[in-house]
């Protein structure tokens, strides 16, 4: 089916991408490495038990790059505003074909 993007707004009223069909732990290193080969700069990874969340900038937008084993793998822009949420989503999208390359590997 491919990947695809999800919008959901959570309980504080941020606007969160899930990139459907990548619900697993290993995923989660897939997007990461796509996004450091679009020289997206990657600031911290937070590893947890259930969850790891990466601290992300890519031309001044920052933004969490967020894995739990619940719900699967989404990202927010840390600055919800129109700007950024539009941008984060332009950006999900133009990286989707180097994620399903590397699924498809």
């Amino acid at each position: 089916m491919g990947v695809r993007i999800a919008e959901v707004v959570n309980r504080f009223e941020q606007l969160e991408f899930y990139l459907v069909e990548l619900e697993y732990f290993d995923d989660f290193e897939i997007v990461l490495g796509v996004l450091k080969d679009d020289s997206c700069d990657i600031v911290d990874v937070i590893e947890g038990i259930y969850s790891r969340i990466a601290d992300c900038n890519k031309n001044g937008v920052e933004f969490n790059l967020v894995y739990h084993e619940d719900v699967g793998i989404y990202i927010y822009s840390k600055i919800q505003s129109e700007y950024h949420n539009q941008f984060i989503k332009d950006y999900i999208i133009s990286i989707i074909p180097n994620i399903e390359k590397l699924l498809s590997v």
